[in-house]
């Protein structure tokens, strides 16, 4: 069963004051939704104060059932026909800084609530350019995504070298764990490795990197992946917990010497 009135919401979501467009998100602009998928709507406005979160529901309550409005963030989460679905808020302005900075090969990586390995600021153009669009004014959405596609190659460059030596870094210190008591330290490595090897793999497809849910089910859609990317991801894990700390480093150790060759490949020889 589908959201009825997607169309009406979006219609009405574009008229409030200071929206430019308005998107679906998460795994239906991924292209990876099922029949139980949420609907994540996305206002976008083009700088200035965020729309107060009472505006939003007030504006959509006839089409939806109770509406909650979290603490923080202008933010509302209802329900429709059966469906969860929530509505975001981004700022143009801010993802076109972000997308001039892609140009250049440059990009942030910080320490973020719920990103256990830090948030990639590459992730405002990934909102824009994984979205099903609803509606825009004055092509607002279309002209920015057309300034980030296609993916810049100076940021492919930058991201590959730079994560490259991150996930080296997480195998180094994941073959100095020598005690069991050391678990959880062992696994947050392992798990941050994994992290770092989910953006090459993004980047060497040509792809905004997309590391939040639903993340590694898009990733199965991209062409060129090393054999059983997905299976020796998760042997990894297995492997951590067995405590096998020999077996682990070899794993680690393949799959960087299969993206190191893809690396070299793509971007030449001295990509090491």
């Amino acid at each position: 069963m589908e959201l009825k009135h997607v169309r009406e919401l979006a219609e009405t979501l574009l008229r409030l004051e200071g929206v430019v467009g308005v998107g679906l998100g998460g795994s239906r602009g991924l292209g990876i939704a099922d029949a139980r998928s949420d609907y994540d709507f996305v206002v976008f406005r083009q700088g200035g104060e965020q729309v107060p979160a009472r505006a939003i529901g007030k504006a959509i309550e006839a089409l939806v059932g109770k509406i909650v409005y979290p603490q923080k963030g202008n933010f509302i989460q209802a329900e429709a026909d059966g469906h969860k679905l929530e509505v975001f808020q981004a700022d143009l302005a801010a993802m076109s800084h972000e997308i001039g900075m892609a140009r250049q090969g440059k990009f942030r990586w910080v320490i973020r609530p719920l990103f256990p390995h830090g948030d990639l600021s590459t992730r405002l153009v990934s909102h824009l350019v994984f979205l099903e669009v609803l509606g825009e004014k004055d092509e607002a959405l279309s002209s920015l995504r057309a300034q980030a596609l296609p993916f810049p190659h100076s940021l492919k460059n930058s991201l590959v070298r730079y994560f490259l030596e991150q996930a080296s870094y997480a195998r180094i210190h994941a073959a100095k764990v020598r005690s069991g008591k050391d678990f959880q330290y062992l696994m947050a490595l392992v798990s941050g490795f994994v992290y770092f090897t989910h953006i090459v793999v993004f980047a060497l497809n040509d792809t905004y990197p997309v590391l939040e849910k639903g993340g590694e089910r898009f990733m199965a859609t991209l062409k060129q992946l090393p054999p059983a990317y997905a299976e020796r991801c998760r042997a990894l894990f297995a492997t951590a917990l067995a405590g096998d700390g020999a077996t682990l480093d070899r794993q680690m150790a393949e799959l960087l010497d299969d993206l190191q060759a893809r690396a070299n490949k793509a971007l030449g020889a001295s990509a090491g």
